[in-house]
């Protein structure tokens, strides 16, 4: 892809510190976006920035409170007044819970409902309501996981969780196709960031041979859920919009 594909973009990604929240920090950095690097924790956000090596002097980061809807409306604003024009979003915060469902509580249902789906859809409503905003497009890619669709024992809260993204983009992409809008939804399979390496260390080596397994290609990086993202929030993906995109190594496909 041509390395300047999204240039003159003010793209937000939410969850910078992740191990895909990075990744997309950094292709669409070099993709020529201005990127604006939103999480809860300053000093690791501006890590991250300090790793973009494209526009060093254009990129910046919000500290923002996910659990906060007034928070985010009111960052979101003065993200808009400070740099302009917003042209896309990248969700990828989020938790995870591995419970069996008897052990499930309604609080891990809600803990996770509002980290993974709540908030991301608090950041589309206040990006959507800026009047002055005044971009033709706007492209919204949220992560959401394989687990979405396909489930997973012991992860009832987490599935739920990502599986209301899959379907909830489908609804809200009706409701902003008017103004040119997009939204999708992006569900990896099993991605080697970091926590997932030290979560990985905790199993034994057949259970450990058996995630490996489930995926015919390998697992992935995050760097290839990256490019995918970027590909949504260029002008190359016009036409796609209320989908949900597997990137799974196969895993779906078993």
């Amino acid at each position: 892809m041509n390395k300047e594909y999204l240039s003159g973009k003010n793209i937000i990604v939410c969850g910078a510190t992740g191990g895909i929240g990075e990744a997309c920090v950094i292709a669409l950095a070099d993709y020529g976006a201005k990127v604006i690097l939103a999480g809860r924790n300053k000093a690791k956000l501006k890590a991250v920035q300090d790793k973009i090596t494209t526009n060093t002097e254009s990129h910046c980061v919000a500290v923002i409170n996910f659990a906060d809807e007034d928070n985010i409306d009111s960052e979101v604003k003065r993200i808009f007044n400070e740099h302009g024009e917003i042209h896309g979003l990248v969700y990828a915060a989020g938790d995870a819970i591995l419970k069996p469902l008897r052990k499930t509580t309604r609080d891990d249902f809600r803990k996770l409902a509002e980290i993974n789906a709540f908030a991301a859809f608090s950041f589309v409503k206040s990006i959507t309501k800026l009047k002055k905003n005044k971009v033709g497009s706007i492209s919204f890619v949220l992560i959401s996981s394989v687990m979405g669709t396909l489930g997973e024992r012991c992860k009832v809260s987490y599935c739920a969780s990502k599986g209301a993204i899959v379907s909830a983009v489908k609804a809200v992409s009706l409701e902003i196709a008017d103004k040119g809008h997009r939204i999708n939804s992006v569900s990896p399979g099993i991605v080697e960031t970091d926590l997932v390496k030290e979560m990985m260390e905790e199993f034994p080596e057949d259970m450990k041979q058996n995630i490996y397994d489930m995926h015919p290609l390998g697992t992935g990086k995050p760097e290839d859920v990256a490019e995918v993202c970027s590909f949504l929030l260029s002008d190359k993906s016009k036409w796609i919009t209320g989908t949900d995109i597997l990137i799974d190594g196969g895993y779906s496909a078993r």
